[in-house]
C-alpha cells in the first residue's frame, strides 16, 4: 500500500498518493493520542515510501530475517 508514489498513467497512481497522503495525515495525528499502535508487514521494504518508514511516525522498525534451512 505505501509504496513509493508516482507511477505512468492510467495506472491508478493518482488514487493511491490520495490513499497514501491520508494514510501519512493520519498517522502525523496519532502522535498526540496514547496507546495507539501501528502495525504493518512488508516483503518488498525496498519499493515502500521513505516517509513511512520515518522514525517520528514509527518508534520501532523490525526485521525479521527468512528462517535458515534447518528452521525450515
Amino acid at each position: 500500500m505505501a509504496k513509493s508514489r508516482g507511477g505512468s498513467a492510467g495506472d491508478g497512481g493518482d488514487a493511491a498518493d490520495r490513499v497514501y497522503n491520508q494514510i501519512l495525515t493520519e498517522m502525523d495525528g496519532m502522535r498526540a493520542k496514547n496507546k495507539v499502535f501501528v502495525i504493518g508487514a512488508t516483503t518488498r521494504k525496498i519499493i515502500m515510501h521513505k516517509a513511512i518508514l520515518q522514525l517520528d511516525r514509527l518508534d520501532h522498525l523490525i526485521y525479521i530475517p527468512l528462517p535458515d534451512a534447518q528452521v525450515q
